[in-house]
């Protein structure tokens, strides 16, 4: 009796240890699952962070002109900005596919410089050390190197795309798209090209005289707001978009006059006088204007319609209204 239970208690201890063995290797398996799949995780991306600056930027203005053969653009930049730290003696510009040709104080000092093109950057040594409390304005002659690689990031490439007539497209128009977001500016003007700097800015183009159309993008506040900036700077033209509006008081009564005092006008150069005085020469019954470069407003006479004189402005391009 004592040996057939003794045997019975052998059976029972064997199958517990089988399913012990059995549970043990199943939990193992399942371990073993588990860490093949944390393994084929992606890992995480390389962490990035704004670097710090040691000036802050303030205000730039870009003067800008092209070359559309080399698709370059030849630029000058006024970058106003003030130290954050004592001592200042060198700052470094984010700057790719760009070359510096001169870099000074708009005092007249001449400042040292040099590119670094694998880091993208462009360093410039001050003239002294300088101070928080003091503000700087810096002058900076660059061109861009021509087409940027193909291969570089950004929704339509990177700093500014030349868009020509081509053989597949001859009547395509002639166009410059700048694309500098999020942070791509530095490809066609030198920057600290990063989201943790605020200042105001400027641009004046100098374009192709055969160029008619100006193209606006942003919300619709931005792109009034920029019209009405090109009327006042004494350009005209039409609005493409029936919710921008091409605001131009001129002032006048629509009866004839014997003289015609107009201000506002662009009168920048000899061609802006010579597109004024085609345009207003082409009204009847005017006689003479006393327009000339640079003026701030100039005189018409003879015996015409205030009103024709402004839509002939208009229709060259120009804005202007009857001077108080």
């Amino acid at each position: 009796m004592l040996s057939k239970s003794h045997s019975l208690s052998r059976i029972i201890l064997a199958i517990v240890l089988l399913l012990s063995i059995t549970a043990a290797t199943t939990t193992a398996a399942v371990h073993q699952t588990v860490q093949v799949q944390v393994n084929q995780t992606k890992p995480f991306p390389q962490t990035q962070y704004i670097p710090d600056h040691d000036f802050d930027s303030r205000h730039l203005a870009l003067d800008i002109r092209f070359d559309w053969d080399k698709e370059q653009l030849i630029g000058r930049e006024t970058l106003v900005f003030a130290p954050l730290v004592p001592n200042l003696r060198s700052i470094s510009l984010d700057a790719a596919n760009i070359t510096a040709t001169s870099v000074k104080l708009s005092s007249g000092t001449t400042l040292q410089f040099n590119g670094d093109a694998p880091k993208e950057k462009l360093n410039i040594t001050l003239d002294r050390a300088y101070q928080p409390s003091d503000e700087l304005t810096m002058v900076i002659d660059y061109h861009t190197n021509g087409p940027q690689d193909p291969k570089r990031t950004g929704l339509v490439g990177v700093g500014l795309r030349f868009i020509k007539p081509s053989s597949d497209d001859p009547k395509r128009p002639k166009q410059i798209w700048s694309q500098g977001e999020s942070e791509y500016n530095h490809y066609w003007f030198p920057c600290y090209d990063h989201p943790n700097d605020f200042f105001t800015s400027e641009i004046t183009a100098t374009v192709d005289k055969h160029s008619e159309t100006v193209t606006l993008s942003g919300d619709k506040a931005a792109v009034q707001k920029a019209a009405d900036a090109l009327v006042a700077a004494g350009y005209f033209g039409k609005s493409s978009d029936a919710g921008v509006k091409i605001n131009a008081d001129s002032g006048v009564s629509g009866k004839k006059v014997q003289t015609l005092k107009i201000e506002g006008v662009h009168l920048c150069c000899g061609k802006c006088v010579s597109s004024v005085d085609k345009a207003v020469k082409s009204v009847a019954g005017v006689k003479e204007h006393t327009a000339k470069k640079n003026a701030d407003s100039f005189e018409v006479t003879g015996d015409f319609n205030d009103k024709d004189v402004i839509e002939a402005l208009h229709n060259a391009g120009l804005n202007g209204k009857v001077a108080k």
